[in-house]
């Protein structure tokens, strides 16, 4: 009995804290809206999307041509704290500009014992960071700038802390895994199917940044 109310607590927490749906610059995203409903496709051979879960499995559907289109829309305010590395105090960053677009689609013919596949999707990333403010990396970008100038008005004319601090700082990033695939499925049994494929990955990776060097002598305080 006690199994029992275990088993079916920890089925009611899987069904109402869904994994969280996350796509930083560098991390997978889910490649189907079916799959953040369920959390499993791996076994399903009930829509179009296990063109990317279980493609030996698309020869279980019914014969006919069946097509799968979803979109992810994710809300998120990314956040890090650190100690200044120009300062010595704490600096806190964030952005919150949501990802609307995170499309996949898929579709499949099937007869008999045969079925044809296709899908364009995202594996990967998918999404952008804009930090107005800067954030970890300008500011770090920016106290090895100060030190190289600092350094380089020193040996030229030995005037020390020319510039002491940072502003205007901004950083944007996006990534995008753009994927499509192709291939063909057998159902040699009732319980034993064969699927075969080819797969291209186009990854694009933009970044784009500013800040300036100020304070100190030169710099003005």
């Amino acid at each position: 009995m006690f199994l029992k109310r275990v088993l079916i607590v920890l089925g009611i927490l899987g069904v109402v804290f869904v994994p969280q749906a996350r796509a930083q610059i560098d991390n997978l995203t889910n490649m189907s809206a079916e799959w953040v409903r369920l959390a499993n496709r791996n076994a399903a051979t009930d829509a179009a999307d296990i063109v990317v879960y279980n493609p030996a499995g698309l020869a279980s559907l019914s014969d006919g041509f069946h097509l799968n289109v979803s979109n992810q829309t994710l809300f998120r305010k990314p956040q890090h704290e650190f100690v200044d590395p120009i300062t010595s105090g704490p600096v806190s960053f964030e952005q919150d500009d949501p990802d609307w677009f995170m499309p996949n689609v898929y579709a499949a013919y099937t007869k008999d014992r045969w079925s044809v596949f296709t899908g364009i999707y995202i594996p990967g990333n998918g999404a952008s960071l804009d930090y107005p403010d800067g954030s970890i990396t300008t500011r770090l970008i920016g106290l090895e700038l100060i030190q190289e100038i600092n350094q380089q008005i020193f040996d030229a004319f030995g005037v020390e802390n020319a510039y002491t601090a940072l502003a205007n700082e901004s950083i944007e990033a996006s990534s995008l895994y753009l994927t499509g695939t192709i291939g063909g499925t057998y159902r040699v049994t009732d319980i034993v199917s064969l699927a075969a494929g080819v797969r291209y990955i186009r990854a694009e990776n933009d970044i784009e940044g500013e800040l300036t060097v100020t304070g100190g002598i030169l710099g003005g305080k």
